[in-house]
Parts: C-alpha cells; sequence; structure tokens
C-alpha cells in the first residue's frame, strides 16, 4: 500500500501547506486510496476493495431455534454480505415465523434487504454460488444470501431436538448432537436386516458432509441364535460397522456396538437402528434407563 501524506501536506496553519505541498499530498492520498492494494482498491468497488485489502465476503452470523420462530443472530461480528454490500445484523437479530409453511419440505433461508431493514425468507429455491463475489446465493437472486435451512414439523413448526436436527445454519456451523433410543422391548424375528424401530431413528438436515453415528444393541434371543445389528441410513442397507454375536443364553442379555460414518447429499437423511437374528424369536431390549436400552447416537454439522 502506498505511503499516506503527512497531515501537515493537507492542513496546516496559514499560509501552509504550500500549493507545491498540498498537491503533492493530494497526490500521496489518491495513491493510499486508490492504487493497487489502496483501500478503496483501483476502481472504487467495494467487493475489488475489499479483495485488494484481502476480505472476503462477511458471514458474521448463525441461524438457530429461538422459542417458535428461527433467529438469525451475531456472530463473532455484526456484517453479513449481501448483493455485494456489508450489511449490518440487528443487535436484537432477524427472525421469521414458520407461517405458511409445508410440513416435511425443505425450506432454504435468505436474508435480504428491504430498505434497511434486514428480512428472513424461506423458499424452496436452491442457492447458488455467486461468481462474482463467492457468496451462496438464491438461484436468480443476488439480493437474497443463503444463511440457513429448515424443515418444519406438523403444525407448521420449526423443530430442533436431538432426535430431529431441522435448523442448521450456513454460516459459522458447529457439531450438533443426535440421540435416540427404544423405549419399549420389542420382539423381532426376521432373518434380513430391518429397523429395531422405525420411531426411533435421528432424523437430521446436512450441508452434505460426514455424518458420524453410533448404536449399542442390548438383546436377548430365546434360543442363543446368532444376531447380527448395524446402522443404516435412509433405508435396511446395513452399513460396515456393524457387529455379529451370540443372542444371549435365554436368561441374560448381551450386547453389539455399531458405527457408522457417511458422506450424505445435502438435504434430508436418517439413521436407524437395524437388526437381525439367524433363527428364534430376539428381544431388542428398550426402557426408561438410560444406559440399559437400544440407543442410537451421532453428530453433524449445522
Amino acid at each position: 500500500m502506498a505511503t499516506p501524506p503527512a497531515r501537515i501536506e493537507l492542513a496546516d496553519t496559514y499560509p501552509n501547506p504550500s500549493n507545491a505541498v498540498f498537491r503533492t499530498g493530494i497526490g500521496k492520498l489518491w495513491d493510499t486510496l486508490f492504487s493497487a492494494g489502496g483501500l478503496l482498491g483501483a476502481t472504487g468497488n467495494p467487493v475489488d476493495a475489499r479483495a485488494a485489502l484481502g476480505v472476503g465476503p462477511l458471514g458474521q452470523c448463525q441461524l438457530t431455534k429461538s422459542g417458535a420462530n428461527i433467529l438469525l443472530s451475531r456472530f463473532n461480528g455484526r456484517y453479513l454480505t449481501i448483493n455485494n454490500e456489508a450489511c449490518v445484523i440487528p443487535a436484537a437479530g432477524v427472525t421469521l415465523a414458520p407461517t405458511g409453511l409445508v410440513a416435511s419440505t425443505r425450506y432454504y433461508i435468505y436474508a435480504y434487504m428491504v430498505g434497511t431493514v434486514m428480512t428472513l425468507e424461506a423458499v424452496t429455491t436452491a442457492p447458488v454460488l455467486d461468481a462474482t463475489t463467492g457468496v451462496k446465493i438464491k438461484t436468480g437472486a443476488a439480493t437474497r444470501t443463503l444463511v440457513g435451512m429448515v424443515f418444519p414439523g406438523a403444525g407448521p413448526a420449526f423443530i430442533d431436538a436431538p432426535s430431529q436436527r431441522f435448523v442448521i445454519s450456513w454460516f459459522n456451523q458447529r457439531s450438533r448432537s443426535m440421540s435416540n433410543a427404544v423405549v419399549a422391548p420389542t420382539n423381532k424375528t426376521n432373518t434380513v436386516f430391518a429397523e429395531v424401530d422405525a420411531t426411533k431413528r435421528i432424523e437430521f438436515l446436512t450441508w452434505g458432509d460426514s455424518v458420524d453415528c453410533k448404536a449399542v444393541f442390548t438383546l436377548l434371543n430365546t434360543g442363543a441364535n446368532n444376531c447380527a445389528a448395524a446402522i443404516g441410513f435412509d433405508g435396511v442397507a446395513a452399513e460396515d460397522g456393524g457387529g455379529f454375536a451370540d443372542g444371549g443364553s435365554n436368561v441374560s442379555y448381551t450386547t453389539i456396538t455399531a458405527s457408522a460414518a457417511k458422506e450424505l447429499t445435502e438435504g434430508y437423511h436418517y439413521a436407524t437402528m437395524l437388526q437381525r437374528q439367524l433363527a428364534g424369536t430376539t428381544t431388542w431390549h428398550g426402557g426408561a434407563v438410560v444406559g440399559e436400552r437400544c440407543a442410537i447416537t451421532g453428530s453433524v454439522m449445522g
């Protein structure tokens, strides 16, 4: 960056600076602002200026569920780049209610400006990368910046719980924990993989990152037959990382642990506990006591 002018080259006690000194100072000021690497860049365009200074698009925010609404709040700063401009996020954040949304539908959340007021919208239109700024925007609308994704439940209502991570942030993502457990014993006789309990999945949204899951299975087979357990994503196809064990002695329970990690496409998915037995009937244990029942846990970024 060019050396800025000294103060006395632009302003001092009359009759200084002289015309010659003042012209020199103005030249230095111009170079400081507009030369290559200057504060405003060679064109004076804000995007070029930020690039010249090594400052990329700003996303100093995070989308979360707050009460019945979703909230875009400040995070490590107060600016969000919208339509090539650094816009101030209100101190209280920006909220959006689920009014008018359709349950079990994926919506992208975009931020945009109405005059000087930052506003959120939920639409099904997918985002695209803005070739000019590198910001994820609503397809066909550079005035809308992507800030998150939601998957409303019945009502409609926003949901963010350990068994249903349905509100995720695009900016400042963090690892979100997930869990669900079988609350009553269930008897199974299937010899091919099937779900332990289809109501005890962990459901989630993802930006297409790797999702890590673990499960523990407590079981008892009437004939002490061998049993298998694993984790499945979006169906009953078992993932590697499962286990195979003697089904107990018809008197005492045994356990199997399983783990799975998988990169999934952007959007809605679920992970579930899978089981099968070679023969006989197996009781896959469930109950109210934490640590003594079939359970699945995991983590997803958002």
